[in-house]
């Protein structure tokens, strides 16, 4: 069934992102969540990014499984974990 919020795909959003201002090293503006019907300013990209997660969550539902990375390895799934040992380059 799907979701009147987010379309047919409950995995996607759509956004409409509007950069006004580049100060201190980042970005500023306006993000539109087109099928939430919500507009909202952003003061940073890191603003910006938890707008779109906030957006993403919503709607996958409470029961989603997205994760943000972090630096602890035990966190890293196997499929993305590298091989920190320097390439053998002679």
């Amino acid at each position: 069934m799907p979701d009147e919020r987010c379309g047919f795909n409950t995995q996607a959003a759509s956004f409409m992102v509007r950069i006004t201002f580049c100060h201190n090293a980042s970005y500023q503006g306006e993000i539109t969540w087109l099928e939430g019907e919500k507009t909202r300013y952003f003061r940073s990209a890191l603003e910006l990014m938890t707008l779109l997660q906030e957006a993403v969550q919503e709607c996958d539902g409470p029961s989603a499984e997205r994760q943000l990375r972090t630096w602890r390895e035990e966190d890293e799934p196997e499929h993305l974990k590298t091989d920190t040992r320097r390439p053998d380059c002679g």
